[in-house]
């Protein structure tokens, strides 16, 4: 058996040969996976649709019972669809790349002209790269009134490149 922290013996004519290599026979081997997530997603935004009227009537309100067969976006996405959405609060405490993505392409193409985002604190360390992200929107399009909270201190990081506090 091999110490754990001893040093590797070079073989005999081969200095830079690794002894116990285990994966001298291997080779590359990809695979598909099935995306279930998105067939889901789409499934979910389907049955949405069917039960939403296409066109909203102006001060009426839509409750949804999904069951948590819905997420929030799928809901913000629907209604994106039909009409341009002037303001829009967003509270999470997870997010998915494509999610940010999407967002910033509605900010972008005038879909969606104000966004507040209020995450958890962990957000920040559990989501390094979507809090980043974020953080790119909020740079990108904080003069036009995109805002990143922590949900649970209150406090509001406009601007983070310059690191000042609102």
């Amino acid at each position: 058996m091999r110490e754990l922290f001893a040093s590797p013996t070079p073989q005999a004519g081969n200095e830079d040969a690794r002894p116990d290599d285990p994966n001298a026979d291997r080779q590359i081997r990809c695979h598909r996976t099935d995306g279930r997530y998105m067939a889901r997603r789409i499934k979910s935004e389907l049955n949405l649709e069917e039960s939403l009227p296409w066109h909203f009537e102006p001060g009426a309100a839509y409750h949804c019972f999904s069951f948590g067969d819905v997420d929030s976006l799928t809901f913000l996405r629907t209604i994106v669809k039909q009409q341009r959405v002037e303001y829009a609060m967003l509270s999470t405490w997870c997010m998915a790349a494509t999610d940010a993505n999407e967002i910033r392409n509605w900010l972008r193409n005038g879909d969606l002209g104000r966004i507040d985002f209020y995450v958890g604190e962990i957000f920040q360390a559990s989501y390094a790269a979507i809090y980043a992200m974020l953080s790119e929107i909020v740079n990108e399009f904080g003069g036009g009134g995109v805002s990143l909270f922590f949900a649970t201190t209150q406090r509001s990081w406009r601007g983070l490149a310059s690191g000042s506090i609102s």
